[in-house]
């Protein structure tokens, strides 16, 4: 095994060019860790890391969405179909509507 300092410097080096050779930067990071650990531990000990380390990671309740709270009341005896965008959108989405509105409406309404 060789010394973990010098591969990190080494996985430093390989980082910096695969991002100057234009590489996105999740994939030249993930590419550098991956080398990084296989250099340092067995191959058996980093894909049991690979498999399980994004759920470990992630599972946790803390990571729950909370829903946001409105700045205007919702009333729950009106059924519509669509919400109200912001103000400096609505012109957008009027011009939308005009071309799939009809699509969108009676889909809503079988469900519905």
């Amino acid at each position: 095994m060789i010394d973990p300092l010098i591969v990190g410097w080494l996985m430093i080096v390989v980082m910096l060019l695969l991002l100057l050779s234009g590489m996105p930067i999740a994939f030249a990071l993930a590419t550098a860790g991956v080398m990084g650990l296989a250099a340092t531990r067995p191959w058996p000990s980093v894909e049991f890391l690979l498999a399980s380390f994004p759920y470990t990671r992630s599972a946790n309740l803390a990571y729950i969405v909370l829903p946001a709270a409105r700045s205007s009341p919702v009333s729950s005896t009106t059924r519509t179909l669509t919400t109200r965008p912001p103000s400096s959108i609505r012109c957008r989405v009027r011009l939308r509507r005009s071309t799939c509105q009809s699509r969108i409406s009676c889909r809503a309404l079988a469900a519905w």
